[in-house]
């Protein structure tokens, strides 16, 4: 399989992990994404005012306080289409209106729909695992509608340590802004 991409790699060769949102809730994102840095043996720590300890690793009441230096690249979250009087591209655009460093969404289609996964193209079109009879997985009968509503309805910012407090505040304030003009 090819090299990452550098965005990719440089993040995943991160010395820690903070999971904002940690969950003792195995269904949830929180849960999932902890215990994922924890089965592929990242240092790892969780994020929840609510919460002391999530799958046996501290939690820390904001980014703030946890002990050391943070990095993180964006900040990632879902409308909801029905609440607002436009759609995500327009919430976009106004968001960049009010100097926000915006997208829509974060990758096209889910990554169980890019050519390397629909045509097992692993390892010089080798699925080792699929070969060794581990799985029947045929990634084009898979279906994520959650991952694809995600993928429709995200909105991504660009933040990150190098950015200042003030900015962030600001950027946090241009969101409430733009939500409450064109709340429903």
């Amino acid at each position: 399989m090819g090299a990452q991409p550098p965005d990719i790699a440089a993040f995943l060769a991160s010395a820690a992990f903070a999971v904002v949102g940690a969950s003792n809730d195995r269904a949830k994102y929180g849960n999932k994404v902890l215990r994922c840095y924890q089965q592929h043996g990242k240092p790892v720590v969780g994020v929840n005012p609510k919460l002391a300890e999530v799958e046996g690793v501290p939690c820390h009441a904001s980014l703030r306080l946890i002990p050391g230096r943070c990095g993180y690249w964006f900040y990632f979250f879902r409308m909801k289409p029905e609440a607002f009087r436009c759609n995500r591209a327009e919430f976009v655009k106004a968001l960049a209106a009010e100097g926000v460093d915006t997208s829509a969404g974060y990758v096209a289609v889910p990554l169980h729909r890019n050519p390397v996964f629909l045509k097992h193209g692993f390892f010089a079109g080798h699925w080792p695992v699929r070969e060794a009879g581990l799985t029947t997985m045929d990634y084009s009968k898979h279906q994520t509608p959650e991952a694809e509503a995600i993928l429709q309805t995200g909105i991504r910012i660009v933040i990150h340590e190098g950015m200042t407090e003030d900015y962030i505040a600001g950027v946090a304030e241009a969101i409430g802004k733009v939500a409450r003009h064109y709340a429903v």
